[in-house]
């Protein structure tokens, strides 16, 4: 008799053949039972603010299936800031503070920087002059970097036009902190809250969709008189700039994940004043996680 193994697979049984080469007669023995399917992750997709995130779990056969779904509130919430719940240290820069040694940032305790990128007026993207010497130097320095956008804009289509140009010079770069959307500025002071928060919803959902961890950025009277404070701590990341209180106190009671608390700061490596902010969130393990910010999972 001529004997032929056939493997099992994940849904059918493996056995041998034995066939007569005298004659057509066969038959099969020594079955074994399937595997069964053996997936394993293959691809996480992270939530958006319309659609549920999700990890899909592959099997060698090509049988899938989604599991381990995430919700946006899961991931883009605040977290109650005092002293005790520190998580790093860091300044924000741009062009305006001139050369800075990086390295003598992180000796002195800086644990990240917050770079412009640019601003968005007159219609268009305008790059920040030292945004990528800022950031090759701030890698190299071992630092980690996040960015922010400030906006002229007053509607959330010019708004979203503009930050889809200037998302073009964070490509082929990795961020481990939000990228930020300051809106702070005199002509936005007149808009309604409706009009504010469409623009913060319309950037967050457009960083998302290309993602990136988005955030806002204004000082604290800005947004308690202009936006939806509720929202804010309930979907996005929020950081303040509130120059009234001290490292002393423990001033915030709301959700805002980062606080900047003075803006003449003094810090090794910057000449002059500086933007000093201490963060309450674990933002490079969440943004590595999920696969922002030009991470992959």
């Amino acid at each position: 008799l001529k004997e032929t193994t056939v493997e099992n697979t994940c849904t059918t049984e493996g056995y041998t053949l034995r066939e007569c080469e005298a004659c057509d007669y066969s038959y099969k023995t020594d079955y074994i039972k399937p595997t069964g399917h053996n997936p394993v992750p293959k691809q996480t997709v992270p939530p958006t603010f319309n659609m549920t995130g999700y990890t899909v779990y592959t099997c060698d056969c090509g049988y899938s299936y989604k599991s381990d779904y995430v919700w946006y509130s899961n991931i883009f919430s605040g977290v109650d800031g005092n002293l005790t719940s520190v998580f790093s240290r860091g300044v924000d820069l741009s062009y305006h503070n001139g050369t800075v040694d990086f390295a003598a940032l992180a000796n002195d305790g800086a644990d990240f920087v917050i770079l412009r990128v640019g601003y968005l007026k007159n219609g268009k993207a305008n790059k920040d002059e030292k945004f990528e010497e800022y950031y090759a130097a701030a890698r190299k320095a071992g630092l980690d970097i996040g960015a922010y956008v400030y906006s002229y804009d007053t509607s959330a289509d010019t708004l979203r036009k503009n930050a889809a140009e200037m998302l073009k010079a964070l490509e082929g770069k990795t961020f481990e902190y939000p990228i930020y959307l300051d809106i702070e500025d005199a002509t936005q002071k007149v808009l309604s809250e409706k009009t504010l928060m469409n623009m913060c919803n319309t950037y967050c959902e457009l960083l998302v969709e290309n993602k990136y961890y988005p955030g806002i950025y204004s000082y604290l009277s800005f947004i308690e008189s202009k936006l939806d404070t509720e929202k804010l701590a309930n979907h996005f990341e929020v950081w303040v700039a509130h120059y009234n209180e001290s490292l002393e106190k423990t001033y915030y009671i709301g959700q805002y994940n980062m606080w900047q608390y003075t803006e003449d700061g003094s810090i090794d490596g910057v000449s002059g004043e500086v933007d000093l902010n201490v963060c309450y969130k674990n933002y490079p393990s969440i943004i590595k996680s999920y696969g922002y910010n030009g991470y992959t999972k």
